[in-house]
């Protein structure tokens, strides 16, 4: 095990981590082609955010972002980039870090599949959810999908439902 309190080796990890999240010093990403190269490459990043996960928006503007991607300079080749990664069949998508929408190599996905739909986990995950989650899940089961704007919830309990059910994969 490593000394992490060595001021040296904490800057060297630091270093290490910018490099292999494609920040620093890198070229950023220009097309979804070489975004989609890059998802590859690592199997699994977040769509935005921070994490220990590289994060697509980052690598697409090639530098660490400070505050949201919405307000940095490269917003257009940003959103354009990711739009066309999440229209492609090679990325899986799920809010799975963080309640955050992380993108996996399409080969990763009947493992999350297969996850996800294994009843022992689903049985527990649901007797840990709340009534209000309980209900709403109880509605998709019924009809499919449920538009959370004309579900019968305030917003933010609404909201918080939905999330209690997507962090817990069901």
């Amino acid at each position: 095990m490593t000394d992490c309190t060595d001021p040296g080796r904490i800057k060297q990890l630091l270093a290490l981590r910018l490099r292999l999240h494609r920040l620093e010093p890198s070229r950023p990403l220009r097309d979804a082609r070489r975004a989609l190269a890059f998802i590859k490459q690592r199997r699994i990043v977040l769509s935005t955010g921070r994490s220990s996960l590289p994060s697509l928006s980052e690598a697409i503007a090639g530098r660490q972002m400070r505050g949201g991607w919405m307000a940095n300079p490269e917003v257009f080749r940003i959103y354009k980039v990711l739009g066309k990664v999440h229209r492609s069949d090679a990325v899986v998508t799920a809010p799975l870090i963080l309640g955050r929408e992380t993108l996996l190599d399409v080969t990763l996905g009947p493992a999350v599949v297969r996850i996800a739909g294994d009843l022992k986990r689903r049985d527990a995950a649901r007797a840990s959810l709340p009534p209000l989650a309980k209900r709403l899940l109880a509605d998709v089961e019924a009809h499919g999908e449920v538009r959370m704007d004309r579900w019968p919830a305030s917003t933010k309990r609404g909201r918080e439902a939905r999330l209690w059910l997507e962090r817990l994969l069901l």
